[in-house]
């Protein structure tokens, strides 16, 4: 199902994210290469999602590769609960925000019926 995405609405909550983390970090409940971890893929989105244009996205899709590498960076837990590496974390998230920024980049072409 697609939905319509309201970018400010989205731009905001990412940017709760990034205080939150902030907050967690100054409260001593992560670490400052966790923090930057964090805040790295935080500043990513949202430079990915400002040079959008796109109306239309799968929002569950892309919600959930989100979520998905907020929980990597919080946690280091594989989807089957396996502990992983910082280095194998963080190969994780490059390939999640690789394979998202690509979907991101196709759909956007072809909403405006550019070649693939």
């Amino acid at each position: 199902m697609t939905h319509l995405i309201d970018k400010d609405a989205l731009v905001a909550g990412i940017k709760r994210i990034r205080k939150n983390a902030w907050e967690s970090f100054r409260k001593g409940n992560s670490t400052e290469e966790q923090y930057y971890l964090r805040y790295g893929v935080i500043q990513d989105t949202l430079s990915l999602i400002n040079n959008l244009e796109v109306k239309e996205v799968n929002l569950e899709l892309i919600t959930d590769w989100f979520d998905h590498i907020a929980q990597i960076a919080d946690d280091r837990m594989t989807l089957t609960n396996q502990r992983m590496t910082d280095a194998h974390a963080l190969d994780e998230i490059k390939c999640l925000a690789k394979n998202s920024s690509e979907f991101i980049t196709k759909h956007y072409k072809a909403q405006k019926g550019e070649k693939l």
